[in-house]
């Protein structure tokens, strides 16, 4: 039999399979819930030669209407980064936040663009942080050079999240500096955990989800402070999970900011299939999808099954 706790130890951690587990964890410490864990294979030749999408002028002056422009991307698909690229070069902000991009980055972020660009992805320890290939990622940054943007590393450290992936209590400080103690509206909260569970192909066990809400609350709060302090206007790289209106990124803005002071915000969301077919208002900004080419001819979950047999063979 299991020893109880002893008193005042914090909770264990939700218990699931071990390959299981070591790959959920991971992916909730780096990527956003909305997109599958497992690392997807090359797009096809036919795929990435998709033509981009027209970015219409109607779509390019709404956007510079707004102080805070988030594109949520599915992080694998080349044609997204295009569109970023395309998107930076169009509207010239004076920042550029990423999500791929940890606040011990800060100091790498501030000065790599200013070396050969050969050299960017090792000075971000990108390959080492798990996300899809920094090629995939080097028009965007390409853009935020060409047009002199600041470079904003948007997203909390590991030891910053680690804590509520293993039910622990963030420092009390932090959960009121980031205003994480008031709940989201219990549809909003119901629509994550089951937009979570989805993401993870059913392998996140219902003790997991939970922590892994929390986690992903932490971080859209954490990169709605770093756009309030970046310069204006300034767009942000992020996942498609972090954008959603009412519990995401636009909602801690609104939270965040000074009584009267919430930056007008607009949401690009790319997409092979978008929720909507035209824009979504809200009272502080906007949402307006762009489709564009399908990515994977495979089902992710099939992806991620194959990624857990790999692990447990190890």
């Amino acid at each position: 039999m299991r020893s109880p706790l002893p008193p005042g130890a914090p909770p264990a951690a939700p218990r699931a399979p071990r390959p299981a587990l070591r790959l959920l964890l991971s992916a909730a410490l780096a990527a956003c819930a909305s997109t599958p864990p497992p690392a997807a294979p090359p797009p096809s030749p036919e795929r990435s030669a998709a033509p981009s999408p027209e970015l219409s002028e109607e779509l390019l002056t709404a956007l510079r209407g707004a102080e805070v422009i988030l594109i949520g991307e599915t992080h694998d698909h080349p044609q997204h980064h295009l569109l970023q690229a395309a998107l930076i070069r169009r509207l010239a902000p004076r920042a550029v936040a990423f999500e791929m991009l940890s606040a011990s980055q800060e100091a790498a972020a501030s000065t790599v663009l200013a070396t050969p660009r050969e050299g960017w992805g090792a000075a971000l320890r990108w390959e080492e942080r798990g996300w899809p290939p920094f090629a995939l990622y080097a028009p965007v940054f390409e853009a935020a050079r060409d047009v002199g943007a600041r470079l904003i590393a948007a997203h909390p450290d590991r030891e910053t999240l680690q804590p509520l992936l293993l039910g622990q209590e963030l420092p009390a400080a932090l959960t009121e500096a980031l205003k994480l103690d008031a709940p989201l509206a219990p549809e909003e909260r119901a629509a994550q955990e089951e937009e979570i569970a989805q993401a993870h192909c059913g392998h996140a066990p219902p003790g997991l989800i939970g922590p892994m809400a929390r986690a992903q609350r932490l971080k859209d709060a954490w990169m709605a402070r770093a756009l309030l302090a970046a310069p204006r206007p300034v767009v942000l790289v992020v996942g498609r999970g972090h954008t959603q209106p009412r519990r995401g990124i636009p909602w801690a803005l609104e939270r965040l900011a000074a009584p009267g002071a919430a930056p007008r915000w607009a949401v690009v969301s790319l997409a092979s299939a978008p929720p909507a077919a035209r824009e979504e208002l809200h009272p502080g900004g906007a949402v307006y999808p762009v489709e564009t080419a399908p990515h994977h001819e495979e089902d992710p979950c099939e992806r991620f099954r194959e990624q857990l047999k790999r692990m447990g063979r190890r």
